[in-house]
């Protein structure tokens, strides 16, 4: 009969007593763990990404293609950490970004974000556009840093954070912040010091201390929020 493994006796197997990854199973033991189930699929997929040699590799690779589409995303997802997974299969990335499943969407900016894909269309700002109001937004927010030509889009972008629910501001502020060059910071600077939302207020006072702009932090001394007073107060004193 087939031994059936516990989600701790798997670890048990995968690491020492002190945390250090120390594989006990055969890759022949692993595979067939991965074979039969998706239960233990996803840990494993780690584990062989972790230890990240060119056996572990290949085997990860095998599921790309997976009948399983929950196996296919986390193959995915752990062959991207490989630098040679990323010159193969990052296109597949690209490829998830044309759907129009929310959830495939979700997954396929999730990656972008963790794996920092750079991109070669717009593709993401069209889906922040299409789906704006859906709770897919605010992933969509934080993979923009990876969508080309900011400058060229920085109008647009502008725009989207204008009319962006409170939820997705905070990470508006922190790419404009990021990416925009000095050109921007008397407009950015204003928009973000005048925001109620405080998480997009200290945007300004970040912008600021990027481009050396101390004297401005002054309007954040008696600020009502602590995090931004810090801020200003840090800066500010030795100005």
């Amino acid at each position: 009969m087939e031994r059936r493994y516990s989600f701790m006796e798997l670890y048990d197997l995968a690491y020492d007593n002190s945390g250090k990854l120390n594989i006990k199973l055969t890759r022949e033991e692993i595979e067939s763990i991965m074979d039969k189930s998706y239960e233990h699929f996803g840990f494993l997929c780690l584990v062989l990404k972790n230890r990240g040699e060119d056996e572990d590799f290949k085997l990860i690779e095998k599921y790309i293609n997976d009948s399983d589409h929950r196996k296919r995303y986390l193959a995915l997802k752990n062959i991207l950490a490989f630098e040679k997974g990323k010159e193969k299969y990052a296109h597949l990335v690209g490829e998830r970004l044309k759907n129009d499943d929310i959830i495939i969407l979700r997954g396929a900016l999730e990656l972008v974000r963790e794996h920092k894909l750079m991109q070669t269309d717009n593709r993401i700002l069209e889906i922040y556009e299409k789906y704006i109001d859906k709770n897919i937004s605010s992933c969509c927010v934080c993979a923009l840093r990876y969508n080309p030509g900011f400058e060229e889009n920085y109008e647009r972008i502008l725009a989207l954070y204008q009319r962006a629910p409170k939820q997705n501001k905070e990470c508006f502020a922190k790419l404009l912040t990021d990416l925009a060059d000095e050109s921007r910071f008397d407009e950015l600077f204003t928009l973000f010091a005048e925001d109620e939302y405080c998480k997009v207020r200290i945007g300004a006072a970040r912008l600021a201390v990027k481009h050396e702009r101390y004297e401005l932090l002054n309007r954040f001394i008696n600020e009502k929020d602590g995090h931004i007073r810090k801020l200003a107060l840090k800066y500010f004193n030795n100005f």
